[in-house]
């Protein structure tokens, strides 16, 4: 009795989501269905590749996850976007630019090292330079510091008068008066 009753329930659930999507290793090109692991290893190798440069464009995960790690039935069908393109001969550029084009900007995992998005790639760089360039002029100026202070005081020393010195100068003065 239960059995059927959850039975009922899971076909009726199935009736009202409508038909399944392909499942994420499928898709249909050309009429046929082509399956990830039909594909050649290359071209398999490229599908997950370029999973992984593809965020999931379904609203409820707000493209927080890239299609390889999407176990979501959401992405299914990108994924078998990406799949059919792939079988079809596209190139990754022409796969994720179809991609771009239909779900904009957000659906590439690494933003375009283009216009004003180029800093994000040039940020860390000048970021390590100017720090490089701050340690090497504290350095510098520390060791002017201390070289100078040395030398000043070696100076200071070497032109300071001894004890027979000063006595003798005293000497002199006193007897110009």
């Amino acid at each position: 009795m239960v059995a059927a009753v959850l039975g009922g329930v899971a076909a009726s659930a199935q009736e009202e989501a409508g038909p399944p999507e392909a499942p994420p290793d499928e898709a249909h090109a050309g009429g046929g269905e082509v399956r990830l692991g039909e594909l050649p290893p290359e071209a398999r190798r490229r599908v997950r590749g370029l999973w992984a440069r593809l965020c999931c464009a379904c609203p409820s995960e707000s493209w927080s996850r890239t299609l390889a790690n999407c176990p979501d039935g959401c992405a299914d069908a990108q994924k078998g976007e990406v799949v059919r393109a792939v079988a079809q001969g596209a190139t990754d550029g022409q796969v994720l630019e179809a991609q771009r084009s239909r779900h904009g900007p957000q659906v590439l995992a690494a933003p375009e090292a283009e216009g004003s998005a180029a800093w994000v790639y040039w940020a860390p760089f000048l970021l390590l330079l100017g720090g490089a360039g701050l340690v090497a002029g504290v350095l510098a100026r520390w060791r002017r510091g201390a070289m100078t202070g040395a030398a000043g005081a070696a100076l200071v020393q070497a032109e300071a008068p001894r004890g027979e010195e000063l006595d003798a100068v005293e000497r002199e003065l006193e007897g110009m008066d």
